[in-house]
């Protein structure tokens, strides 16, 4: 059945997606240059530089997952944290800026780049309590603490075990409440800290 499927709307798909490939390359493509031109125009930089860290986002993650060599260790996020990071730092004021910090930390800790990835979201819950991405970025520092201190109970690693900055922040996250992406994942996460 799965392979009907498959022989069904395999090509479609595969036409579909090339065809969203070029359309986000043609945009990042037109969006450089016009910030090439116009690099720090109030009414227009913030907006383009959102929109470039984005489809640098997708372009990295679309890349990381075609890529069938198994050479990759991860996605390639250097141009999506450039230009939100960029954002972040020239245009405080832009009304979505709580989502680029997360986007930020998000590419950070995808590279293994943790210890930048949690003082990106502390930065996100101490600016933005009130964000929906408020409880996601305090399930990714109690993460933080979390696999550290797995690493150094699992030998792999002479990291400080310290299971009560996990469940320090994943409780924080879990009172939030349920309406929020990663809820089950936090507490599913404090529950094992508390075993630990």
């Amino acid at each position: 059945k799965q392979h009907e499927i498959d022989q069904a709307y395999g090509t479609q798909i595969r036409a579909t997606t090339e065809e969203e490939r070029g359309q986000r390359d043609d945009a990042i493509e037109r969006l450089e240059r016009f910030l090439q031109k116009h690099p720090k125009s109030p009414t227009y930089t913030p907006g383009i530089l959102y929109r470039l860290a984005i489809l640098h986002y997708e372009k990295a993650d679309d890349a990381f997952v075609a890529d069938v060599s198994g050479n990759q260790e991860f996605a390639d996020f250097s141009q999506a944290i450039h230009y939100s990071r960029r954002l972040m730092d020239e245009y405080p004021d832009f009304p979505q800026l709580d989502g680029v910090y997360y986007l930020n930390g998000f590419c950070l800790s995808a590279m293994n780049r943790h210890e930048e990835a949690r003082e990106i979201f502390f930065a996100l819950t101490e600016k933005y309590p009130k964000s929906k991405k408020a409880p996601e970025a305090f399930t990714r520092i109690g993460e933080y603490y979390f696999d550290r201190s797995q690493e150094s109970v699992q030998g792999i690693s002479d990291n400080p075990i310290q299971w009560d900055e996990a469940k320090k922040y994943y409780t924080i996250a879990v009172e939030y409440g349920p309406d929020y992406l990663i809820y089950d994942r936090a507490l599913y996460r404090l529950a094992w800290t508390n075993y630990y």
